[in-house]
């Protein structure tokens, strides 16, 4: 992770671009399903592709890409903004920051 802080504008998630956001993801992985699911997050919400997540009027959405990175996807139409996540705990603090879990 200390490689990342240098890219990072923080130690945890960044915005990016839509443009950004729409590349290779990886199969969500089974441990980072049950640790969701563990959160609050049922079953049907979590699946192989990512997740969708649907909490106080914002939706938001969640995809594993190569290296451990979470891209997050919140908010709809013109208010839709784009996240990079470093690790399961980027993601984590992501979620908090914007008041999703």
């Amino acid at each position: 992770m200390k490689y990342l802080k240098k890219i990072f504008e923080n130690e945890y998630y960044q915005q990016i671009s839509g443009n950004d956001y729409y590349e290779e993801y990886i199969p969500f992985e089974e441990k980072y399903s049950k640790k969701l699911i563990h959160l609050g997050f049922t079953q049907s919400l979590v699946n192989l592709r990512g997740c969708s997540i649907y909490v106080n009027g914002v939706n938001a959405y969640v995809y594993q890409k190569p290296d451990e990175y979470f891209d997050v996807e919140i908010g709809m139409g013109s208010k839709r903004k784009y996240y990079r996540c470093d690790q399961f705990d980027g993601l984590l603090k992501l979620l908090k920051d914007k008041k999703i879990i």
